[in-house]
């Protein structure tokens, strides 16, 4: 049997809209973005998903959501912030993964939708869950996915190895807007 691994698959919170004349990747989080991924750091230490390394695409909002979940994460691990996820496909993004060391056990990866969600229900299959109805049915800002795979090496992600163990929106983490 492969040792399992853990793949958190995490849309970045809810951002401000953006001006007319500002640049995509610069967007800041909102109020309520700021608020929801405090929430999702409180769930994911709660729920023990304690990430080893963390890919995080280079754009603003992506890195105030990190830097908003850190605390809650285990101090030591490994953070690499690559302009390759800023609005990066499903496939990019497993590409990337693909790459992390088979050592890391637990991953999480910061990114944007479509690919977040494209990859998570790409991984997930066409397994009937409560979980995965609700993943295919919206993904949203702030949402985490919890992917469990049985492979001895990132770059044999597969969805036949892996599966949708939780998905976790804001909203589940009490008074979310």
């Amino acid at each position: 049997m492969s040792p399992t691994r853990r793949l958190l698959l995490l849309r970045h919170a809810k951002a401000e809209p953006g001006e007319p004349e500002q640049d995509d990747h610069e967007r800041a989080l909102a109020a309520r973005g700021r608020r929801d991924a405090e929430r999702m750091g409180e769930a994911m230490s709660e729920r023990g998903l304690a990430p080893e390394q963390v890919l995080c695409s280079s754009a603003q909002r992506t890195r105030e959501t990190l830097d908003r979940i850190l605390p809650y994460l285990p101090s030591g691990l490994t953070l690499t912030l690559d302009q390759r996820l800023y609005l990066a496909s499903a496939e990019e993004i497993l590409a990337r993964v693909a790459l992390v060391d088979a050592r890391v056990r637990c991953l999480l990866v910061v990114g944007h939708n479509p690919g977040i969600a494209a990859l998570a229900e790409w991984l997930a299959g066409k397994r009937a869950s409560a979980a995965a109805a609700r993943l295919r049915r919206k993904f949203p800002t702030g949402a985490l996915a919890e992917i469990v795979v049985d492979s001895a090496r990132w770059r044999d992600l597969a969805p036949a190895g892996a599966t949708l163990a939780s998905f976790l929106t804001p909203r589940d983490c009490g008074d979310g807007d």
